[in-house]
């Protein structure tokens, strides 16, 4: 049991670049609508579209970012995952 802060990970020190990894259904115009909910917060970086599912199922989309501080690494986060068609995002 851990009784504090977990302290074998460093604080992060922002700026930084993060790393998203976006999980959604393939086939449901995922990349735009990701694309355009990342525009309405000012950021204009592409998706680059990952590896999919062997069923064909599921695609990912891989985002890198310089993000200024925790509230905005926040921010981004809970945007793609209210986009129609995520399942998960890492």
């Amino acid at each position: 049991m851990i009784n504090g802060p977990d302290t074998s990970f460093p604080e992060l020190q922002f700026p930084v670049v993060c790393h998203f990894k976006v999980i959604g259904e393939q086939g449901r115009n995922l990349q735009a609508k990701l694309e355009h909910a990342l525009c309405s917060i000012g950021i204009e970086e592409s998706m680059e579209q990952g590896r999919s599912s062997k069923g064909g199922r599921y695609v990912t989309y891989n985002l890198s970012v310089m993000v200024r501080d925790r509230d905005s690494m926040i921010h981004i986060d809970r945007t793609l995952r209210g986009v129609e068609g995520v399942k998960m995002v890492l």
